[in-house]
């Protein structure tokens, strides 16, 4: 990345379905978010330019990857407890 990349770059955070986000420059500014700490199931994007739509779509790819782990835990924790109950 470029400096003048970084005049423009944000950084945003999904978490449990909301996006936040804070320009690169605060990031690593004195104090910064030094208070954010990254959870198990956060996505990190870092966009460069203005493209919006394209940290949309990649947030929306990830909470569908998520809902399909879950979903997938789901199904597979009623076997795994018949399986315990059994011996």
């Amino acid at each position: 990345m470029t400096n003048a990349d970084a005049d423009y770059a944000v950084v945003r955070l999904f978490r449990n379905g909301e996006v936040y986000q804070a320009p690169l420059r605060r990031l690593y500014a004195d104090g910064g978010l030094k208070d954010v700490l990254l959870r198990d199931g956060d996505s990190v994007f870092v966009d460069t330019s203005y493209d919006a739509a394209q940290a949309q779509r990649y947030f929306e790819e990830q909470l569908r990857l998520r809902q399909a782990e879950l979903a997938e835990r789901e199904i597979a924790t009623p076997a795994e407890t018949k399986k315990i109950l059994k011996t």
